[in-house]
């Protein structure tokens, strides 16, 4: 994570975990359930509930997805999710935004 003016501010270490991954492009963004909607690159739709410090990487730099109060996941935009299965939930920990769809 890091400040405003770019300088690291913490580093969260996986500790060896195996993150799946999913591409896909974003139909919605709940900031209040915490929860992402996306369409998979095979066309299918997939929920994800987003985790604790889960950071996302943009153009501007990087950012925590739900502090952030001027970055919000925008629909249409193109995105690569890095998730782990917890409970039968896909929890993502970090996302790479590869487009952003105004």
């Amino acid at each position: 994570r890091y400040t405003d003016d770019k300088m690291a501010r913490s580093i969260v270490l996986t500790g060896g975990a195996a993150f799946d991954l999913a591409i896909g492009t974003v139909v919605t963004f709940d900031r209040t359930a915490k929860t992402l909607l996306v369409t998979s690159v095979d066309g299918t739709k997939q929920l994800f509930q987003l985790g604790e410090y889960c950071t996302i990487n943009t153009a501007r730099g990087v950012e925590e997805v739900l502090t952030t109060s001027g970055h919000v996941l925008k629909k249409g935009g193109l995105v690569v999710l890095y998730f782990s299965e917890e409970s039968g939930r896909k929890v993502v920990r970090a996302i790479d935004e590869i487009s952003h769809s105004a």
